[in-house]
């Protein structure tokens, strides 16, 4: 009993050690500042039964500012 608790606290030990660096997160190389996206879709609708379908294209843009690597507007 004593070995089993002895190798099961040392497995959770070495677990919880592995999982802390990856917790720790740093900010300071994240980008932040003015950015853009675009982007375009294309959709295709051909419903069943129907004589033809509805073709739709669309185009997005964005503009927006980024704060932090969490917090943009």
């Amino acid at each position: 009993m004593k070995k089993l608790m002895i190798v099961s606290s040392s497995a959770i030990a070495i677990a919880l050690s592995l999982a802390a660096p990856a917790a720790a997160q740093t900010y300071g190389n994240e980008d932040t500042g003015l950015y853009a996206e675009g982007g375009y879709t294309y959709l295709n609708i051909e419903p069943e039964g129907a004589d033809s379908g509805v073709d739709t294209n669309a185009t997005t843009g964005r503009l927006g500012y980024q704060f932090t690597p969490i917090f943009s507007m």
